[in-house]
């Protein structure tokens, strides 16, 4: 028996060809000669491939016997793999042939095995789609019963469910109709004669759904006034930031007796939750900027009349802030209420508890232990925040770990 080259033949492409072409001569069927050509042409590719050094091994193996799955996530529900023969056998109901299966088989799949599809496909219904505009496109001249157009039919068409498309179109978040009135005028007496506007529409130039929107915006999804006048700009519907601040003015005035009405609401709840946050308003920025001018001015007077005293004056408050109040009422709703000013959230819930029924069992009161937020005579139920006051002794720790442990 000859012993194993272990040196792999070198392979000329032209003998290969050559050869080719001498399977193309002999008298076998057209079939295996399709088949033998193949062969030989895959080698001649791999050998190719390798000798350029364009291929690794791994993508060699997705070359010579196909790609299967890119997905290497376990499906949902399955467990890590256990590590022995025996626990794979129990965890699998003990089938000899599940046991036996290579790790991987799940995830590339299995030959003659059906693979689930994954739930979804990324369409939705378009009973999803509520707030679609419906156009109802009916036919022009076929009706239920009328001859089929088509010219070797004798037959008569009938109503079928209706076939649905849903088209996606862009547009500004304020939109503008111009309207053209025609005008004519008389040459006798000089009346003026306008043309009426479409059936439906008000002769009011700002309409109830654009102030919403306007608000929507800015107070909903927080858009930035100047980006809205910038994009209203772009789309040749320009909106001022004053225009807007305006609009949003008259959408708050008209909101104001539900907004009293839902203090009063809240004034009749039994869990009360406030707390202060900075924020910036820019008329009561500029008025502190003229009050810290006026004293400066009035300082420079003083020192100027050395020989007199005045007596030094309360300074006034000049911080500004939000407070925040979340009121649980006795049917489980809550109630959130929002205050701007120089008011301290105590101060703001004072005057909620002076619209509260003198009859009603006293409130409990839930903020951290500030001084400011337990302003007032009005009694109540303090509850102050726990993660307030571990956060203190926290901060004391190392200082005296005995007493804060």
């Amino acid at each position: 028996m000859a012993e194993p080259d272990d040196e792999i033949p070198k392979i000329n492409p032209s003998e290969v060809e050559t050869l080719i072409k001498k399977i193309e001569q002999t008298t076998l069927s057209e079939q295996d000669k399709r088949m033998i050509t193949r062969l030989l042409r895959t080698l001649l590719y791999v050998v190719g491939l390798l000798q350029e050094k364009k291929v690794t091994l791994l993508r060699l193996k997705e070359l010579v016997f196909g790609k299967k799955s890119e997905k290497m996530k376990r499906r949902e529900g399955e467990k890590d793999e256990p590590k022995d023969e025996q626990e794979r056998g129990v965890q699998e109901g003990g089938k000899g042939e599940e046991s036996q299966r290579p790790k991987n088989e799940h995830l590339e799949g299995v030959e003659g095995e059906k693979r689930g599809r994954k739930p979804g496909h990324g369409r939705r219904p378009s009973s999803e789609y509520p707030g679609a505009r419906k156009v109802h496109c009916r036919h022009q001249q076929l009706v239920s019963g009328s001859s089929c157009p088509s010219p070797n039919c004798r037959g008569k068409v009938y109503e079928e469910r209706p076939h649905q498309f849903i088209q996606f179109t862009g547009q500004p978040a304020i939109q503008a109709t111009q309207y053209e009135q025609e005008v004519v005028r008389c040459r006798e007496c000089g009346a003026v004669y306008e043309a009426p506007l479409p059936e439906g529409v008000r002769a009011k130039k700002w309409d109830e759904t654009a102030d919403a929107q306007i608000a929507i915006e800015r107070h909903a999804k927080y858009t930035p006034s100047y980006r809205t006048a910038r994009m209203q700009e772009m789309c040749g519907i320009p909106l001022p930031e004053s225009v807007q601040s305006e609009r949003c003015r008259e959408v708050a005035d008209v909101l104001e007796p539900i907004y009293e009405e839902m203090k009063k609401e809240a004034a009749r709840g039994k869990v009360f939750q406030i707390d202060d946050t900075p924020v910036r308003i820019l008329e009561l920025v500029k008025e502190n900027k003229e009050k810290k001018q006026e004293k400066e001015d009035a300082e420079k007077k003083v020192k100027e009349k050395k020989g007199k005293r005045k007596k030094k004056k309360k300074e006034e408050r000049v911080g500004i802030q939000t407070s925040g109040v979340v009121v649980e009422l006795h049917s489980g709703a809550k109630v959130a209420l929002y205050f701007n000013g120089r008011q301290h959230a105590g101060e703001n819930i004072e005057d909620i508890y002076r619209l509260r029924d003198p009859g009603l069992p006293p409130p409990m009161q839930m903020s951290d232990a500030l001084a400011c937020n337990f302003c007032g005579e009005r009694e109540r139920i303090v509850c102050k925040c726990l993660v307030h006051a571990r956060r203190k002794f926290v901060e004391i720790g190392r200082i005296y770990p005995e007493a804060c442990n």
